[in-house]
């Protein structure tokens, strides 16, 4: 091969000379692309960083002057005469940067549409209803908002109460009838409901309200 390149010329003094200089101008021409990549992050670093300042403190100012019981809208559930019709939500808590939100409007639904075990997890107010609302109903940065929240081996963005969280969350629900919590059915498919101040159950297959629930999350 050796000889065959020397046959061609590729071995004499000249055009070793151009072929050295077509390499050092090509390693000249990397290590300029190289700077101005380097420049060009250290640039969008730097802005990314003002940008996250400017926005963070926003948010502080945002959350500084939210109280408990205001009233803020996130998502839509239609449109009336060409505009959207914006959920309504209740600020309930306020911990930091993140904010616990009501659904001011009670959704009536089905806990699941089978007379059958289910629990949180698998039943249909959880991945029909909310799924529905939240694929349907919120855009992308809306959703960016809200914050995912682990319980029952699950981790949602919009969930019904528990029992227990009636009273941690000092939430008002059962004013107008009786209302889904969060929990699993019987084997006869009864699920958990708050009724007139107490924890029964009923049948999950019956349309009775439901109070939502979300977390904003603004760190």
């Amino acid at each position: 091969m050796q000889q065959e390149l020397s046959r061609l010329g590729f071995f004499k003094g000249k055009e070793k000379r151009l072929l050295l200089e077509k390499i050092e101008k090509k390693e000249a021409e990397i290590r300029e692309a190289v700077l101005r990549a380097e420049k060009a992050r250290k640039a969008a670093n730097e802005q990314y960083n003002e940008t996250r300042a400017d926005y963070i403190k926003r948010v502080k100012s945002f959350i500084a002057m939210l109280k408990v019981g205001d009233e803020i809208n996130l998502g839509s559930n239609g449109i009336w005469q060409g505009k959207p019709c914006p959920y309504t939500w209740r600020v309930q808590k306020i911990e930091s940067d993140q904010v616990l939100i009501v659904l001011l409007h009670l959704l009536c639904t089905q806990y699941h549409d089978k007379e059958e075990s289910v629990d949180w997890a698998s039943c249909a107010l959880r991945k029909k209803t909310i799924a529905e609302m939240l694929s349907d109903h919120f855009t992308k940065a809306e959703k960016s908002l809200l914050k995912k929240v682990s319980h029952d081996g699950v981790s949602d963005f919009i969930f019904a109460p528990s029992e227990q969280e009636i009273n941690r969350y000092g939430l008002e629900i059962g004013r107008y009838g009786l209302e889904w919590l969060r929990g699993s059915t019987s084997d006869h498919g009864r699920a958990p409901i708050f009724d007139n101040g107490s924890v029964t159950t009923s049948d999950c297959t019956e349309e009775h309200f439901v109070t939502l629930l979300a977390w904003l999350d603004f760190s």
